[in-house]
């Protein structure tokens, strides 16, 4: 893929990018809780080995808010449930190694100390970790991103002192009542700063990732990206493996099949930032709605192509709705401009489209689908040598499609019943 290690953090600051798009409300929230709870933890006297994983799980806290509404809910002091979205963002990053030492924060970072009795959770104990990240996330989401952060200082500092021993842990409050007298602290919180200050951190502490590390983090992160919808929990790990058979059976190496199967998990990336309300509509989509969902693959593109050793990933995953004539979006790109890769991507993303069941209409059957790809390939739009291999391994692929939707099924039914969640989803009556 490339000779540099993929850092841990740059994955994490990816997704809280795309995730907090969702909203101007939003904009910047999972990096400026992460700066906050940095600030919190110098004043606490830990170090930065000890914060590595404070930060993760800042950047993360909120991966499983799986609509706008829920996201705009949490904003509140005391939100009226607190803690459905932490047992989703548990359940997410408990099925990847990588964010296993993160994962108590996430889980607890909406338990209140209540005297004491939040030193523990279910008979589960709350680290201190956790309650600089409750206390962190609660003066971030009292800010108003749209007025100046000296106008509501006093105000914030206000509610959190009486808030002190009932809901904020003592130490975690000290702290926050002696840095709240320093301009730098509100400056840098309330401001694009704050991604400064992350970022320089994560420079300083980098946690370098192996290929199949990353593919670890690209199925978790799908799995946040599709399970808003059950129409779509499947979706970019069916592209993902449907593309990464492509390439083999076009002859592509180990490294290149394994480029294409990571950008296979992140080319839906960019659809954090398109509200689950949208992706659930069962009607006809208004041109707004349309023109968010076609933000997506750029915001992809765009989000992929910072992290140092993504280019060709992010290349992969963001081209992924350009047709070959320069028809598609949002580059326009024509077929000298497209790799075989981005190609191989689109291909896997239209077949995978089509099989799929969707909230206005039932997946498409065999004669159908290739009716429908034969038509975009004699139109140039979809590259006519993958459709042909596809076609003459259509049994193969499509067997392959309906045992990854079988595994994704299960996992998603686990999911709901483990996390509590029937009929969170905006348009299901389930």
């Amino acid at each position: 893929m490339t000779d540099s290690k993929i850092s841990l953090f740059d994955l994490a600051m990816a997704f809280s990018d795309a995730a907090d798009l969702i909203d101007p409300v939003l904009y910047g929230h999972h990096k400026r809780v992460a700066c906050a709870v940095l600030k919190l933890s110098d004043r606490v006297g830990m170090t930065g080995s000890d914060q590595k994983d404070l930060i993760l799980a800042a950047l993360l806290h909120d991966t499983g808010a799986l609509s706008l509404g829920e996201r705009l809910a949490l904003k509140a002091l005391k939100p009226e449930f607190p803690h459905s979205h932490t047992r989703r963002g548990g359940w997410f990053l408990s099925h990847c190694d990588c964010f296993k030492n993160a994962l108590e924060p996430v889980l607890h970072h909406h338990v209140n100390w209540e005297d004491g009795r939040g030193e523990t959770q279910n008979n589960t104990m709350v680290t201190l970790d956790s309650h600089l990240l409750h206390l962190a996330n609660r003066i971030v989401s009292l800010m108003d991103p749209l007025q100046d952060v000296f106008i509501q200082k006093a105000a914030i500092i206000q509610q959190i002192r009486k808030e002190v021993g009932t809901m904020f842990h003592p130490e975690c409050s000290a702290a926050f009542m002696d840095i709240s007298r320093e301009e730098h602290f509100w400056l840098e919180i309330s401001s694009d700063f704050a991604n400064d200050t992350v970022s320089e951190f994560v420079r300083e502490h980098p946690i370098p990732l192996e290929t199949h590390e990353v593919m670890d983090v690209g199925e978790c992160f799908s799995r946040v990206i599709d399970f808003r919808s059950r129409y779509t929990c499947s979706h970019s790990r069916s592209v993902s493996v449907i593309a990464e058979k492509l390439a083999q059976l076009t002859g592509m190496g180990t490294e290149d099949c394994a480029a294409i199967r990571i950008a296979g998990y992140f080319h839906d990336l960019g659809k954090l930032a398109v509200p689950a309300e949208i992706i659930n509509n069962r009607n006809r989509l208004s041109d707004d709605d349309f023109g968010s969902i076609r933000k997506h693959s750029y915001y992809t593109y765009r989000i992929l192509r910072r992290i140092k050793g993504l280019d060709r990933i992010a290349e992969l995953a963001g081209y992924h709705h350009e047709r070959l004539d320069g028809s598609g979006y949002p580059f326009h790109l024509k077929k000298d401009e497209l790799s075989l890769g981005a190609c191989l991507i689109a291909v896997a993303d239209v077949f995978t489209a089509l099989v799929e069941d969707r909230p206005y209409r039932k997946g498409l059957s065999h004669e159908e689908t290739i009716q429908i790809l034969t038509h975009l390939t004699d139109g140039l739009l979809l590259e006519k040598g993958y459709l042909a291999i596809l076609t003459t391994n259509f049994k193969d692929i499509y067997t392959l499609r309906k045992e990854t939707l079988a595994t994704v099924e299960k996992e998603f039914e686990t999911f709901q019943l483990e996390c509590g969640n029937a009929g969170i989803f905006p348009g299901d009556a389930s």
